[in-house]
Formats: structure tokens, C-alpha cells, sequence
């Protein structure tokens, strides 16, 4: 199971902590999230970034 922590959002961007690594995202490179439900073999839902 993924551990985020969302430490701050900006105008511009997100501060994510996961895993004691942080990540910065931007939003002006993202144009659409999608999230998959669980598959009928019963992976893990999938963050996709399009």
C-alpha cells in the first residue's frame, strides 16, 4: 500500500513525502488523473497520468 503525504500545495505545484523521499509535482504538466478500479485478478489500482 503506497504512503503519501501531501505536505503542501502551491499555485503551481504539490509537495509529496513518500517513503521519507519528497517529490515535487507540477500541475502545468498535468492534463488529466485517472484512477483504474481493482481488475478481476485483483491488481492494485493504478494512478495514471495522462
Amino acid at each position: 500500500m503506497a504512503c503519501y503525504e501531501f505536505k503542501e500545495i502551491g499555485d503551481s505545484g504539490l509537495l509529496v513525502d513518500s517513503y521519507g523521499a519528497e517529490e515535487i509535482i507540477n500541475f502545468d504538466y498535468i492534463i488529466r488523473i485517472r484512477e483504474y478500479p481493482k481488475n478481476k485478478k485483483g491488481k492494485k489500482k493504478a494512478l495514471i497520468l495522462d
